[in-house]
């Protein structure tokens, strides 16, 4: 599906070492995420999901970075 396409709200399942589709949160498992193109960061970032995915979805700029992913990092092994 283009990203264009892609609504607020979907979800997007990522693969590991795949390359992240779209800005988001992590709603189930964790991963290292390699921010490199887009934050400059020099080591992959772990990522955990957000506790609650509704509070989340309503108020999307409040999510901790733990939880956030960039479109364009790649998905570590997880």
């Amino acid at each position: 599906v283009p990203v264009e396409a892609l609504p607020g709200g979907d979800i997007v399942i990522v693969k590991p070492n795949d390359r992240l589709p779209a800005d988001g949160f992590v709603i189930e498992g964790t991963s290292s995420v390699n921010q490199a193109p887009v934050t400059g960061e020099s080591v992959p970032v772990d990522k955990q999901p957000v506790s609650d995915t509704a509070a989340a979805a309503s108020a999307p700029d409040s999510v901790a970075a733990t939880s956030r992913v960039f479109a364009g990092t790649s998905n570590g092994s997880g």
